[in-house]
C-alpha cells in the first residue's frame, strides 16, 4: 500500500522519475471485518494512521475495503445522535 505519508518521503523533484515499489509501505498494518470500531480506532491511534484496510482473515491479501478517519468519525456521531434520542 502506498500512502501519502510514503510519498512526502520522496524529494518532490524526483516523484516523477521514481517506481512505487521503492516507496511502498510493506509492513501492513490491517483490520478484519470482524473487529470491533474501537478496536480499528485504537489501532489507528497506536499507529498513527488516517486509514486502515480490512482484509479477509482466511486470506490476508484479499481487500474488502478501507476504514478512514470520516469512516470513524462518521459512525461516532450516528451512535451519539442515536443516544441522545
Amino acid at each position: 500500500m502506498i500512502s501519502m505519508s510514503d510519498i512526502t518521503k520522496v524529494d518532490r523533484s524526483e516523484r516523477g522519475h521514481i517506481q512505487v515499489d521503492t516507496v511502498y509501505s510493506r509492513d501492513l498494518k490491517c483490520a478484519f471485518p470482524d473487529q470491533t470500531m474501537h478496536e480499528v480506532v485504537e489501532r489507528m491511534r497506536e499507529y498513527h494512521l488516517a486509514n486502515f484496510p480490512v482484509v479477509s482473515r482466511r486470506d490476508e491479501k484479499r481487500l474488502l475495503g478501507m476504514v478512514t478517519k470520516a469512516d470513524v468519525m462518521l459512525a461516532y456521531r450516528k451512535m451519539t445522535l442515536e443516544l441522545s434520542l
